[in-house]
């Protein structure tokens, strides 16, 4: 028994072969020998001769002790293995139950009971979800399938019919012997667990919260009580108590127990989770930390809602697709591994053995087949399994088709409220140098916020808006948390509410997320990217970046033109402009060389130059001009059909200035939809030193 406790499975086997052998009358060895065996056993065709020694082992202790529970559980269990001998398992389970209930051992009626009420769950999900076919197709075909991208729909919607109330009387039977074996032992795990397995079957959520609370009031200290507990608040949307109850779970399951909750190999490509496996222990918890901090969908609130998805889903395939008896943990089956890559699915269909032709897979004779589809994502996978086991696998060809979907699509939230309703926030980010001797720069942050799409359908005329901009550094430490509130009209007709937000930073690599949630209408939207901060304090030419706008004017108060406060700026955020609308532009130029002007102080004299690329569209006319105070000085110099150079000379007196802005706007005289890249180059006169900025923007028809 230390043996087996301490995993050493084949030398504990041999031990209990040599006390078989030296004992043969002791009831105890046999049965030891017997469960060894049986225990490392699977159902398939390889462990026949395993099966057979075990049964012989079984057989022996009840001839030397008839009545005793223990033996005829196991024998039992080792039944349902094989599937001639099913049958009899019941039997054997009514005679173990009568045996249990007269030695008055609660436990070993609680283990009974669970088993009897394993047997009638399965017998419920080998008909549970069953269809018809309804039209010409005798059969669900899963080549065609697997050929067709359209088959699956098709005949899930349009052509076949779902058979009520098909397996009740099973599902009844099923959860009579669960409740019976909690009342006999309330503390038994395997009777709680079966209990809640069959809950989870039939989405009866707040009696699963029921059971799972006074499962873990009987056993506070059992970590898969907190497990399933977590899985069933997050199910009910009680995210923060799930939070708790998952972390309590953590804490105290066994290493070898936690490890697949917190495994991330399912959900990332083969050859990434190959490359992960093979990281050290430290490193892999790094990346753990890592990938999760990363995927959280929304800082905004309190919970990383994609990691206690994960959780659940973990829990809810062991609860779904494990089974005890057969040594299976639900998360490393087939259907395992596919739920915690796309959630639960929201059509399932199962269809009884096909009489008539078996294709190309011989071993799907008398299986069942069951469907998994995503209407969504068109993603569809088909299992075949025997019935009355809970075990299946993909169909032949399937697995490839399953690996092509993991490269694709390696993991999907759609399942979760704040993944449905997530928009995307379009953020434009530019660099200044600050004023003065203030070390860093001036990073800001031009986000157009979609309220009106986040609104779209909800019947209120304002709500309270909550955003927020987070700066993250290398080390995953927060260099800017900034959180904001504010009522706004959710029936506006403009396209995006604009934010701006100013941070200093010193130069680095970032990454920054600017949210937005409207609570009201349970919506929210993200833009997320890397950052990389320049530093602009060095001596020389150097230039901002380039500011693209719906509108840039100089204030009426302002003198010049000093710095980015003496303009108005109304930012475009996406960088998409309609046809016809003007393209406005801004950026500083510093360190230009000053000269005398002859009596009114020094002044800078420089070139603008402004290209314009034609990037993803057919070749056609591009024609520019630069609008407003310097259109008699440009001067246009077309390169080609597909680009424009504008450019012309100024000259500014300095006026203690640090900076000197440059600021027009361009009209895009016919030009086509698509995507344009610009070119901002400012050539100091005096020196001939260039500095070049670049943006990408967009061309659209409507809005």
């Amino acid at each position: 028994m230390r043996l087996a406790e301490r995993g050493d499975t084949a030398a504990a086997v041999d031990q209990a072969a040599r006390a078989a052998r030296v004992a043969p009358d002791l009831a105890d060895a046999r049965f030891l020998y017997g469960l060894l065996l049986a225990r490392t056993s699977g159902a398939g065709f390889g462990s026949w001769g395993r099966r057979i020694d075990a049964d012989r082992e079984f057989e022996a202790a009840l001839r030397l002790d008839a009545d005793n529970p223990r033996y005829l559980i196991e024998i039992a269990r080792l039944r349902l293995k094989q599937p001639l001998l099913r049958v009899q398992a019941e039997r054997l389970f009514r005679r173990a139950l009568a045996s249990a209930q007269k030695s008055g051992d609660p436990l070993a009626v609680a283990l009974v009971e669970a088993d009897i009420g394993s047997i009638y769950l399965r017998r419920y999900q080998a008909v549970a979800h069953r269809r018809v076919i309804i039209g010409q197709a005798r059969s669900f075909e899963w080549e065609a399938a697997l050929r067709d991208p359209h088959y699956t729909r098709d005949i899930l919607l349009d052509y076949s019919a779902p058979v009520p109330g098909i397996g009740e009387a099973d599902l009844a039977k099923a959860e009579t012997h669960y409740r019976a074996a909690t009342a006999a032992a309330p503390a038994s795990p395997s009777a709680s667990r079966g209990l809640l397995a069959l809950l989870a079957e039939t989405g009866r959520l707040e009696e699963l919260l029921d059971e799972a609370r006074r499962f873990v009031r009987i056993a506070p200290t059992n970590g898969d009580a907190q497990l399933f507990l977590g899985m069933g608040l997050w199910r009910a949307g009680r995210a923060a108590a799930a939070d708790t109850a998952f972390a309590r779970a953590l804490a105290a399951l066994a290493p070898a127990e936690r490890a697949p909750l917190e495994d991330l190999a399912p959900i990332l490509r083969a050859a990434d989770a190959v490359r992960y496996r093979e990281l050290p222990d430290s490193l892999r918890r790094g990346f753990e930390e890592l990938y999760w901090w990363s995927a959280e969908p929304l800082r905004l609130t309190a919970e990383n809602e994609f990691h206690l998805e994960h959780l659940a889903r973990v829990a809810h395939a062991e609860l779904l697709f494990g089974a005890p008896d057969l040594r299976l943990r639900g998360w490393l089956t087939d259907r395992g591994q596919l739920f915690i890559r796309y959630g639960p699915p929201p059509v399932v269909a199962t269809f009884p053995p096909n009489p008539y032709e078996h294709g190309s897979d011989p071993t799907a004779t008398g299986m069942v087949t069951t469907v998994w589809f995503y209407p969504d994502r068109n993603l569809r996978f088909v299992f075949s399994g025997p019935p009355t086991y809970n075990y299946q696998r993909l169909a032949v060809d399937f697995d490839a088709y399953a690996e092509n979907a993991r490269f694709i699509v390696p993991v999907a939230y759609d399942n979760v409220p704040v993944a449905r309703s997530l928009d995307s926030v379009a953020v434009q980010v530019a660099q200044l140098r600050p004023h003065g001797d203030t070390a860093g720069t001036d990073v800001l942050f031009f986000a157009g916020i979609p309220v009106r799409r986040m609104a779209r359908g909800v019947d209120l005329g304002t709500g309270d808006l909550e955003t927020a901009l987070f700066v993250t550094d290398e080390g995953h430490r927060d260099r800017i948390a900034r959180r904001d509130a504010e009522t706004v009209r959710l029936a506006a007709e403009q396209q995006f509410e604009v934010r701006t937000v100013t941070a200093r930073l010193p130069a680095g690599s970032y990454v920054y997320r600017f949210e937005a949630r409207l609570r009201a209408a349970e919506r929210a939207a993200r833009g997320m990217s890397r950052l990389t901060v320049e530093a602009l304090d060095g001596a020389g030419l150097a230039l901002s970046d380039v500011i693209v706008a719906d509108r840039i004017a100089l204030r009426e108060d302002g003198r010049r033109g000093r710095g980015l406060g003496d303009f108005f700026i109304d930012p475009n955020a996406s960088l998409e402009f309609r046809r016809g609308e003007p393209v406005h532009i801004y950026a500083e130029a510093y360190g230009l060389t000053a000269e005398d002007s002859g009596g009114t102080g020094p002044s800078v004299r420089f070139q603008v130059a402004v290209r314009l690329r034609v990037s993803d569209l057919e070749r056609g006319d591009l024609a520019a001009r630069l609008l407003g105070d310097v259109l008699d000085a440009v001067g246009v110099t077309a390169e080609g059909d597909d680009q424009v150079l504008l450019q012309y000379t100024a000259q500014e007196p300095l006026e203690g200035r640090d900076r000197v802005p440059v600021f027009l706007a361009i009209d895009l005289t016919k030009a086509p939809a698509g995507r344009y890249a610009l070119d901002l180059a400012v050539t100091d006169v005096a020196t001939g030193r260039v500095a070049v900025r670049h943006r990408d923007i967009r061309v659209v028809d409507g809005p």
